[in-house]
């Protein structure tokens, strides 16, 4: 990794972290507290501007996933965010710093795309949550209560990758795993042919000591259905930088396979993969089942993370 890779964990997240040439980029709106944090709020009045907050409508279909609203003060605009021309003219000049905390993947890594394009300094921050919501009725694959269903299989707008042959067995899948287990599967059963390998990542340690265990045990099914117990992985669950260093040794020692990386674990996992793919554009393939997220699937506000990624 280079110098620019610095991150920093803290109890809370205070205004004047802010660097003065940045732009605040966050959810306009959350049903999680970790979500959409008050201090926006405070920023937006105090700064003057250099603060975008983004929303796009309950999805209903994948094409709901293609436009984003970027709010800042009096400016509203509907924006493509396949386009990075549009991206940026909505954010305004400055260096990025994302809350990718109550962000979808579609539209953090959009932004952070476009960021990236113009060779900006971007810095991401992760909120955790204090506790995750338990389900009603656990089942082998889901203790909490994370989503209500998904959207389907669909690249990340403007992550689509043409492979040269796309029925080609030369890939491996690595699916990153988190705490719904019917994710991975339902991604692997999308592949074929079914990809030679399989490497599974899993967050060691955890946010907390449990939450390993908790993410293999609610993946049980997929590891028995691609015999993937002997390939996992580990990285730590909340390094960006640690997980994007595996990736490169997996090129390494799959050199002819193309990567096959499916964020479903994770938010500092996902960030990571959206780098490394951002970085090997051509080389690595994201593949994303578009979730659609439970209301007030967490609670509190815990620890917060902050990356300098570019």
């Amino acid at each position: 990794m280079t110098e620019m890779c610095k991150w920093s964990v803290t109890d809370e997240f205070t205004i004047d972290m802010l660097n003065a040439n940045e732009i605040a980029i966050y959810a306009g709106s959350s049903t999680e507290e970790r979500g959409r944090i008050s201090k926006w709020d405070n920023a937006a009045e105090s700064r003057g501007g250099g603060c975008v907050s983004i929303t796009s409508p309950a999805p209903e279909s994948l094409s709901d996933l293609l436009l984003a609203n970027f709010e800042s003060g009096d400016s509203h605009k509907s924006v493509s965010l396949r386009a990075d021309s549009q991206i940026m003219s909505a954010l305004g000049e400055g260096d990025l710093f994302i809350d990718v905390s109550g962000l979808p993947h579609h539209i953090w890594a959009s932004v952070l795309r476009a960021g990236i394009a113009k060779n900006l300094r971007i810095r991401v921050m992760y909120i955790e949550p204090r506790e995750y919501r338990y389900h009603k009725s656990p089942s082998s694959n889901s203790m909490f209560d994370l989503s209500t269903g998904k959207l389907g299989l669909c690249p990340l707008p403007g992550f689509a990758t043409l492979s040269e042959d796309p029925w080609s067995n030369q890939r491996v899948f690595v699916p990153l795993l988190g705490f719904e287990g019917n994710r991975a599967l339902y991604l692997s059963q999308r592949l074929d042919p079914a990809p030679p390998h399989t490497i599974p990542i899993v967050g060691v340690p955890g946010f907390r000591l449990e939450y390993p265990s908790v993410a293999v045990a609610c993946n049980l099914d997929f590891l028995d259905q691609t015999d993937a117990y002997s390939q996992v992985r580990t990285v730590a669950a909340n390094d960006v930088f640690g997980v994007m260093d595996l990736f490169e040794d997996l090129e390494k020692e799959f050199s002819s396979e193309q990567l096959l990386i499916a964020p479903v674990g994770t938010k500092p996992h996902a960030v990571g993969a959206v780098l490394h793919a951002i970085r090997r554009r051509g080389k690595v393939e994201l593949m994303y089942d578009n979730p659609i997220k439970r209301p007030e699937r967490t609670s509190g506000v815990g620890k917060v993370h902050i990356y300098t990624v570019n």
